[in-house]
């Protein structure tokens, strides 16, 4: 077996059991740990069922809030396990680090002593390529001169790349391939923040996150350490609530639009009203102060007009006459 075989036998046994960890936290997130959420809502939106109950119909309801709080304990317990669980499969992904970079060290030193192994023995085959078709040229040209006209073929172009020769590119592709996965055993066991969210709190996420799709219901060890609290920090996490809940916040909202409406169309309407009795006094005044034989200017009238409301020219307006 050659030197980079070997070499690429070895980075594909260390990405191979990246995988295979990445996976385990996969299952434990999609599996256990979604199953320990959904119990946690569902109890949630029991105990609140039974609280409003006991108030609306002023009778005892303790039973159903006892076995709901039972089944949130219980959901509690199953996050609590998934996070040690999900915690030790992303502290073993850190060990992988070493033997990530030792065998994309050992892909980078091999690369050029590969590729120009490759290129000797390429050589060969180019050279006796190009004769034979250097001949089949030759062969055309006699043909066309033959009959005095160019043959309808196509000239030769480089074949797919999903048709050449894949060892030639398999350990630049192998090397990214490590360089990701270096990213990716870090990301398993991210730096925490300062700011530490309640471990059984229940958010939706508002866009996908390591590998979880944008609606998703997650507590903080669904993520790597520090990630949930980076979202929430710019919205893109926000706290779950119960169905009822969000109706009654939504029908809250719409109720306080629809006042909204009304009186801004309350304002619109004395708004108008009071146009209305504005452009009548108007009309009056223009119809006392200005006969038709009177020449004025638009100015004067306008000038005029605003000077009717000052206080003494309204005094005199309302003394009764002698």
């Amino acid at each position: 077996m050659s030197n980079m075989k070997k070499t690429l036998v070895a980075a594909d046994s260390v990405l191979e059991k990246l995988g295979r960890l990445k996976a385990a936290i996969q299952r434990e997130i999609e599996g256990p740990l979604a199953a320990a959420i959904q119990d946690c809502t569902a109890a949630e939106i029991a105990i609140e069922a039974a609280e409003v109950a006991v108030v609306v119909d002023a009778e005892p309801h303790g039973g159903e809030i006892d076995k709901a709080q039972k089944r949130l304990a219980s959901g509690h317990a199953g996050i609590d396990k998934s996070a040690e669980r999900l915690n030790g499969l992303r502290n073993a992904g850190i060990a992988f680090v070493p033997q990530i970079i030792g065998a994309a060290d050992a892909l980078a030193a091999a690369l050029p002593g590969h590729y120009r192994e490759v290129a000797e023995a390429f050589k060969p085959r180019w050279r006796a390529a190009a004769e034979q078709f250097a001949a089949i040229l030759a062969e055309r040209q006699q043909i066309e001169a033959a009959i005095g006209d160019r043959l309808p073929l196509e000239d030769p172009a480089p074949a797919p790349a999903a048709e050449a020769n894949p060892e030639i590119s398999r350990p630049g592709l192998a090397l990214r391939e490590l360089g990701k996965a270096v990213k990716a055993a870090a990301a398993l066991h991210s730096k925490p923040t300062n700011e530490q969210i309640d471990p059984h709190r229940i958010f939706v996420l508002w866009r996908p996150s390591e590998g979880l799709p944008a609606g998703t219901l997650v507590v903080s060890c669904s993520l790597s350490a520090g990630r949930l609290e980076g979202l929430v920090a710019i919205d893109l996490a926000t706290p779950w609530v119960s169905p009822a809940v969000k109706l009654g916040r939504r029908l809250a909202r719409q109720a306080e639009l629809d006042l909204d409406v009304a009186r801004r169309q309350r304002i619109a309407d004395a708004n108008e009203t009071q146009g209305k009795a504005l452009a009548a006094e108007r009309k009056a005044f223009e119809e006392r102060n200005y006969p038709e034989q009177k020449p004025v200017t638009e100015a004067e009238r306008e000038s005029n007009w605003v000077k009717s409301f000052r206080p003494e020219n309204l005094e005199s307006a309302a003394a009764p006459e002698n």
